[in-house]
């Protein structure tokens, strides 16, 4: 059975993932659902949704920091499950890493699904040579990393601090939203090109003033 003050620091995750992940009445619902849950009540909620989230104590989590927006991050996407960002200090431009949004550690396997949609993105824009996966941990919060290989990086190649520009334009480069920005932007384009020309309608006054035709 989890301490009344595990209770409480678990509670505060939840409630800041339903704060991030949630909107209108729902959200005040599943709010007002957790505030009324006592430390049994926590415990078996996790155990009934199937969660693995684990009081943080001292330290906090930097990834669900991340989820949670408690600090800033570069994203690419994200879905229900998972999260993909900018590693800010990476091995090679365009370093992401996927965090799954449950603090687990263990990757699930819907996250090994969205990394291989983020890797085709990153092969698509950035065209390296090939895309390297692996896994790494830190407060007991498993991730992916993508590293794009341009020369001949491994998980094990020295890694620098990005800049700010590097890091934003990089987002803007892979970011899905943007990507499909672009491509809506295209279409219209496309559709506005091609767009046949209304024909003039002559009224009943204008076909009075045409002149007869002469045999």
């Amino acid at each position: 059975m989890i301490e009344k003050e595990q209770a409480e620091q678990i509670r505060k995750q939840l409630l800041q993932h339903i704060e991030s992940s949630m909107s209108g009445d729902d959200k005040e619902v599943a709010k007002k659902h957790i505030e009324s849950l006592d430390s049994i009540g926590i415990e078996e909620f996790l155990k009934r949704n199937d969660l693995n989230i684990k009081p943080q104590g001292n330290e906090k989590c930097v990834f669900c920091s991340i989820i949670f927006k408690d600090i800033p991050s570069s994203k690419i996407d994200e879905d229900s499950d998972s999260i993909a960002v900018l590693e800010i200090n990476p091995i090679s431009k365009g370093h992401v890493i996927i965090i799954p949004k449950n603090h687990t550690e263990k990757i699930p396997e819907l996250t090994y699904i969205f990394g291989e949609k983020i890797s085709g993105i990153i092969k698509e824009k950035l065209l390296p040579k090939d895309v390297i996966s692996f896994e790494s941990s830190l407060f007991n919060h498993k991730i992916i990393n993508l590293i794009p290989v341009y020369k001949n990086e491994t998980k094990n190649s020295e890694r620098y601090p990005a800049s700010e520009k590097e890091l934003e334009d990089m987002q803007k480069l892979l970011s899905v939203e943007e990507i499909k920005m672009s491509s809506d932007s295209k279409k219209q384009k496309k559709s506005e090109t091609f767009r046949k020309p209304r024909k003039k309608r002559i009224t009943k006054k204008e076909k009075m003033w045409l002149p007869k035709r002469i045999p």
